[in-house]
């Protein structure tokens, strides 16, 4: 397992070395071409998920939005900015895993009425006073894909920016802080619903799939999510050991 992942990492890495080589060649177009796929990427990506009307397809195009974000290391192209790659991605595949999970086991078999489709936000209304600990669980999620302190995104978040400005890419730093405050509205908006709306009549979405695995996948991605600060540090020396051994 741990062994195979390794070779994985530095091969990725290799690959990345290439590719920044070739934007960072004197070549501009390419890297005029790889900014703007990295803030169209971002950006559209970001809102379109502010008009759905569903936490699945949010979900999936925010997704589209941190490949963006994270994309913009190959741009910045230092060893900082590759190292907060592979750290953003590890606190985001947890969160996002976390998150998916909590969908997963509350798909229905038929819609409420009202509902417009199967993880529709209304359907998350009112969650905190039908089913409390679900509903944590899912603000949880949120909180660290929105990038609030302390949880796992934000580090994620704090080390990309901070790789962009030290490698002197202001305006793409501001752009990614920028995309990141609108990303944090729809999250939130979630969290919103299931605080302050009503909650719909004969909704007991939750305890249809929530099997023993299951609880467990969505238990392991919280306790990953809340305490992802005790191993940043760790994550990104083991990284960053990584990325500079594999470098030129």
């Amino acid at each position: 397992g741990y062994m195979s992942i390794v070779p994985n990492i530095a091969g990725f890495v290799v690959a990345m070395r290439i590719f920044e080589f070739l934007i960072h060649s004197g070549v501009v177009w390419l890297e005029v071409i790889l900014y703007a796929i990295v803030v169209i990427t971002m950006t559209a990506a970001n809102i379109w998920a502010i008009v759905q009307t569903d936490v699945k397809r949010m979900l999936a195009y925010s997704s589209v939005s941190h490949a963006g974000f994270v994309m913009a290391a190959i741009l910045i192209g230092t060893t900082q900015a590759n190292t907060g790659l592979f750290l953003y991605w590890a606190l985001f595949s947890f969160t996002n895993l976390g998150a998916f999970t909590m969908l997963w086991m509350s798909r229905q078999k038929e819609l409420l009425p009202g509902q417009s489709s199967d993880h529709s936000f209304e359907k998350f209304s009112g969650l905190f006073r039908t089913a409390l600990l679900q509903a944590v669980m899912m603000s949880l999620f949120m909180f660290s894909l929105a990038g609030v302190p302390p949880f796992a995104l934000f580090w994620g978040k704090l080390y990309m920016i901070g790789a962009a400005v030290s490698g002197g890419f202001t305006v793409l730093a501001l752009i990614m802080a920028l995309n990141s405050a609108i990303a944090a509205f729809y999250y939130l908006k979630l969290i919103v619903y299931m605080l302050m709306r009503e909650p719909i009549q004969g909704n007991q979405t939750y305890l249809d799939n929530a099997s023993i695995s299951l609880k467990t996948i969505v238990g392991m991605a919280a306790l990953a999510t809340i305490f992802s600060f005790i191993v940043v540090s760790p994550l990104i020396e083991f990284i960053g050991g990584f990325v500079y051994n594999s470098g030129y």
